[in-house]
């Protein structure tokens, strides 16, 4: 009597098997480069708000002086790279692009008619590595 066992795979089964873990190892690897992509065009953004919040703090600290308005000093200024207050680089944000708008701006009813001569308006724009843009901006006013 002869008995036959089988034991092992089926060259068959092997090949299916293998087609299967392929199939779902690639499925896998684009969702995490989906994933990574995504969590890094976040980060970026967030990095660009904190930059230009940053940026229009230091500028709206500026106060208004008896021989002209210190504010107005920074209307045009564009960096490329990200400065501290001091003005030097900041390490890892050279890719960054930083342009600030300073402008007079009179303000209505509701808001006691402060005329443009005292108010300006203060808009920091970043663009960051991948092109996107984030725009914060602020008012400055100089009561009597």
């Amino acid at each position: 009597m002869k008995c036959s066992e089988s034991r092992g795979f089926t060259l068959i089964e092997l090949v299916i098997a293998i087609v299967i873990i392929s199939t779902v190892a690639v499925t896998l690897v684009g969702l995490l480069a989906f994933i990574s992509k995504t969590s890094a065009e976040g980060m970026t953004r967030t990095q660009s708000a904190d930059i230009a919040n940053a940026y229009l703090n230091e500028i709206l600290r500026q106060e208004f002086s008896a021989g002209g308005d210190d504010i107005d000093d920074y209307d045009g200024d564009m960096d490329n790279g990200v400065r501290d207050g001091s003005g030097n680089l900041v390490e890892g944000f050279e890719n960054y692009r930083v342009s600030i708008s300073v402008r007079s701006q009179a303000f209505g009813p509701g808001t006691d008619n402060v005329p443009a001569a005292r108010t300006r308006l203060v808009t920091v724009t970043v663009t960051d590595p991948l092109g996107e843009t984030v725009r914060l901006s602020g008012i400055k006013t100089r009561r009597p």
